[in-house]
């Protein structure tokens, strides 16, 4: 075989292996089920970065005739209009279709944060949603559709970074990368929704300390509606199907000022429109009291021990007129 044969196959061969690497899906880890995320990935430094997917999937909204079938006793499809239908909530280490109701009762911001570390860097921003007990979540597990109904009257919404394969852990440095050029940390970027028992284990594992912010819904100061918010957090999760296209970044696109943006819509503003002290300080989880003030809305740090009716347990059930009085009005 001449010396030139030789470089033309090997050339042939180097092209074939990049096409197939180029063209390969990259698979998530886990279970795989109906909405298991298609080829997840980003684009990073001009080459396709496959991302570990393995419980941080993004919630995706689906319409009536997706959930026709499974519909719980004494559920009629025209009931459907009073719920969000969402896939991909997440439940003690499972993913379920949730019917959330679209009436609000309360909604918390939860700060969490890993003892004895550095805040730039174990820091995190979620909102907590509450519903009422005679109007619960509804859960149908996305593996065994044959199962119990599970019912739950809270869940925890949260926008975060995910890793990609043989990447760098998250940190403020690596995370920042270049604030000018969003897409320029090796991230990809999520929206779960969470059961508040299922993220508070996780937490308890992780040695994180969780603050809870009561956000009054109705205040002397200004209103926020509970129900659009979360219909807004909800609308946010199409941008977020196509992972190719969305980088966390730690100035531009993360936990916290997602959660403002959010609410700025509901609030019928944009977060651009903020002066740049709001905007440059609404990337931080330890400023949530003085950025939800700037807006005009009123909070107030709750505890088991202050609102234990907030925290529901076998010896403390349901919310009652008190939990009602509390959050409609200061």
């Amino acid at each position: 075989m001449t010396f030139f044969k030789i470089i033309w196959r090997l050339t042939i061969c180097f092209f074939f292996a990049i096409s197939i690497a180029l063209g390969s899906e990259c698979r998530p880890h886990g279970f795989i089920d109906d909405f298991t995320p298609k080829d997840p990935h980003i684009i990073y430094k001009n080459e396709k970065k496959c991302l570990f997917i393995k419980i941080q999937r993004t919630i995706r909204k689906l319409i009536d005739s997706d959930v026709t079938d499974l519909l719980p006793q004494g559920l009629k499809v025209d009931d459907l209009n009073d719920y969000h239908l969402i896939a991909n909530f997440y439940h003690k280490s499972e993913f379920y279709i949730a019917l959330i109701p679209k009436k609000v009762s309360y909604v918390t911001w939860q700060s969490a944060r890993h003892d004895n570390s550095n805040p730039a860097d174990k820091s995190h921003s979620q909102l907590r949603f509450g519903f009422d007990e005679s109007n619960p979540i509804l859960l149908i597990s996305q593996k065994d559709k044959s199962r119990d109904i599970i019912k739950l009257t809270d869940f925890v919404s949260s926008y975060e970074a995910v890793p990609i394969y043989n990447g760098p852990k998250l940190g403020p440095i690596v995370s920042l990368a270049n604030p000018l050029k969003p897409k320029s940390a090796p991230f990809g970027y999520t929206l779960r929704f969470i059961s508040t028992e299922t993220d508070k284990l996780a937490n308890i594992k992780k040695k994180k300390g969780i603050i809870d912010r009561l956000i009054y819904l109705s205040s002397q100061r200004k209103s926020l509606d509970g129900n659009s918010l979360l219909k807004n957090i909800i609308d946010s999760a199409e941008d977020l199907e196509s992972m190719e296209q969305n980088h966390y970044n730690l100035v531009r696109r993360n936990c916290t000022n997602s959660i403002f943006e959010a609410i700025d819509e509901t609030l019928g503003t944009q977060t651009s429109q903020r002066n740049l002290i709001v905007r440059l300080t609404s990337v931080s989880p330890d400023l949530i009291s003085f950025n939800l003030s700037q807006r005009g809305l009123e909070s107030t740090l709750i505890t088991n021990e202050s609102h234990p009716y907030l925290f529901p347990s076998k010896e403390n059930k349901g919310c009652g007129e008190k939990l009602n009085n509390l959050i409609t009005s200061k």
